[in-house]
């Protein structure tokens, strides 16, 4: 029998961080503007200092009674303080063990491990610790010992821009402004309304030096998109830089991050599927960027699930031959009858209509704000058109195909392409809907569900009857099989 381990004394004060600096910053300042000697501070304070001891003491007590011990064929925890809690979790069910090294942990021989298995949250991991480095690493190895396999270790490592690429492809505005809005919100929490006043002037000064004679409303409307598209574009840079992939075995290893590095070992069995992602532009240049699906992988803020951050035809290839050669996307094979492209073309002409006629209307009623309607109906038309391109393209792109058991779902969501392969036995439910004008047009619609932590619903739109059927047929047929 393992003897039973306990986390990095750190952890005392590690998972309460940020209650913990939220009490202190007003103790500390408060003492530098000390104005009425010691006993009126004290007279102040006293209850934020209570509050903070009881927090220490909690903390040490629940990393005294927590402790973990690696067996043969498991990990088995207990925690609690009032009321005690045993939990076994055996290697076989984990699909993700994640060890990570944020910067302010990296001068100390200390990492934090996650434990993932199918039947936790899909918000939180299953299991948290924060342990000695060795520690960390023997957890690791003794979770992959049982994933059978060759043992050659086949790695991959991207070229240095296929991180820009993969931050390009997937940054958008609201990420950063969401993230902003955070951290000017906590700045005013922990440094006090006065600090989160003069961030706010700053920014707002910054607005008009940089408006270059367009409308206050237009400029700050730009702004707030640009600024927050690129602060989006830095977090994902920062989160994926350093990529590369080994598989060897059962198992697939992920490591990346600059500020906080990150390694996910993933179980190559509990991978659901996988997905290629694309642009329009990016599908013209013949590039995507490939992430799978695993429960635990790119749960994180602004983290990705991402095997092969940028590739070409020919590197998808041979990238997926080097670590994922178990799931490859099908040709093409099922193509949309030549009378459904106005099924795709229909909502973004109509969209561009209405927007004229709105413009059009407020440039009569609306002469002195000519300038604004301008530029916010050319913003808005702009996307339109952009978005009838991505349409016109969907025509050629949609389909389904079922090669032995693979299924690839080829699906178009907004302004991105995806082809979504998966195992069929991972396919968990198949439904095909179509409408009056539909079923004129010999087509319909196949709704896909996919299992994973959070369910995943894909939509193929206007897929031909003759060859939906087809596939259902194949698909059902195969999964009584298995």
């Amino acid at each position: 029998m393992a003897k039973p381990k306990r986390q990095h004394p750190l952890a005392v004060v590690h998972a309460f961080g940020s209650y913990i600096l939220l009490l202190a910053l007003p103790l500390l300042r408060s003492l530098l503007l000390l104005r009425e000697g010691w006993r009126g501070w004290l007279s102040g304070v006293w209850q934020d200092g209570l509050v903070l001891a009881a927090i220490l003491v909690f903390g040490y007590l629940r990393w005294r009674m927590n402790t973990y011990e690696v067996l043969e064929e498991g990990i088995f925890f207990r925690d609690g303080i009032f009321f005690r809690r045993s939990r076994y979790i055996p290697y076989y069910s984990l699909t993700a063990v994640v060890l990570e090294r944020p910067f302010y942990l990296r001068p100390f021989p200390i990492a934090r491990i996650l434990l993932e298995t199918d039947a936790g949250s899909p918000k939180d991991p299953d299991v948290a610790l924060l342990l000695r480095q060795a520690d960390a690493k023997l957890l690791m190895a003794a979770a992959g010992r049982e994933l059978p396999g060759e043992r050659l270790t086949r790695a991959y490592t991207p070229n240095p821009w296929a991180a820009a690429f993969l931050s390009l492809l997937t940054s958008n505005s609201l990420t950063g402004v969401l993230f902003a809005s955070t951290l000017i919100s906590q700045t005013g929490r922990l440094l006090g309304k006065e600090a989160e006043e003069r961030l706010l002037d700053s920014l707002t000064r910054l607005m008009q030096l940089l408006a270059f004679g367009l409308p206050p409303a237009a400029a700050a409307i730009a702004l707030i998109l640009l600024g927050g598209w690129l602060l989006s574009f830095a977090l994902h840079l920062v989160n994926h830089l350093g990529f590369k992939a080994e598989r060897r075995g059962g198992m697939l290893t992920v490591r990346a991050g600059v500020l906080t590095l990150r390694q996910y070992q993933l179980t190559v069995k509990k991978i659901n599927f996988m997905q290629l992602r694309q642009s329009l532009l990016t599908r013209l240049l013949g590039y995507c960027a490939v992430l799978i699906n695993c429960t635990g992988y790119g749960k994180g803020k602004n983290e990705l699930a991402v095997l092969l951050p940028a590739a070409n035809e020919q590197e998808l290839r041979r990238g997926l031959q080097m670590v994922l050669p178990e799931i490859r996307p099908g040709r093409r094979t099922c193509r949309c009858l030549p009378r459904t492209v106005t099924r795709f073309l229909i909502p973004p002409l109509t969209l561009l209509a209405a927007l004229f006629a709105a413009v059009f209307l407020a440039w009569r009623q609306l002469p002195a704000l000519r300038t604004l309607v301008f530029f916010l109906g050319l913003m808005g038309v702009l996307p339109a058109v952009w978005w009838f391109f991505v349409k016109l393209a969907a025509f050629r792109y949609v389909g389904v195909e079922l090669k032995g058991r693979t299924c690839t779902f080829r699906s178009v969501f907004g302004y991105a392409f995806y082809t979504t392969v998966a195992p069929a036995d991972k396919v968990t439910q198949i439904e095909l809907r179509r409408s009056l004008f539909q079923k004129m047009a010999g087509c319909c619609d196949m709704v896909v569900r996919l299992r994973s932590e959070k369910g995943r619903r894909i939509v193929v739109q206007n897929v031909p009857q003759t060859a939906a059927d087809s596939f259902l047929t194949s698909w059902a047929a195969d999964s009584a099989v298995s």
